[in-house]
């Protein structure tokens, strides 16, 4: 799920959640979460004598005690897998979510509006 207003407004729960930005604190992300849901860590938020991986140390932690399982993703990109990706853009076959495109000279506005973690997409530079 895409969480665009506070949880605490959401009533549905949800088997699997995967949290790609790692900005959401364990605890909203697990109230949404089914009793037996998953919650998949990509990345890392949090601290920076975890170096980031705070968020995702305590989800870790915290699996030990609860039903939902909470775990963590590592991708590690290769080539092959990157001409695939590649290839499916170039068909159309995915599209990237893009929330806004910035020229060069806004690039102090593109980290800004990235900082302000109201994005529904990705945020794009154009050199």
């Amino acid at each position: 799920i895409w969480v665009a207003r506070p949880f605490k407004e959401y009533t549905d729960r949800y088997d699997a959640i995967i949290n790609l930005a790692g900005n959401r604190s364990v605890k909203d992300l697990r109230s949404v979460l089914a009793p037996t849901g998953t919650l998949v860590m990509v990345g890392g938020s949090g601290g920076s004598w975890t170096m980031g991986y705070g968020t995702t140390i305590r989800a870790l932690v915290r699996n030990l005690l609860t039903k939902q399982t909470l775990t963590t993703l590592i991708s590690k990109p290769n080539a092959e897998d990157l001409g695939v990706l590649a290839d499916m853009l170039a068909a159309g076959d995915i599209t990237p979510a893009i929330d806004r495109t910035f020229t060069l000279d806004e690039t102090v506005d593109a980290l800004e509006h990235v900082g302000s973690r109201h994005t529904s997409g990705k945020s794009v530079v154009t050199v």
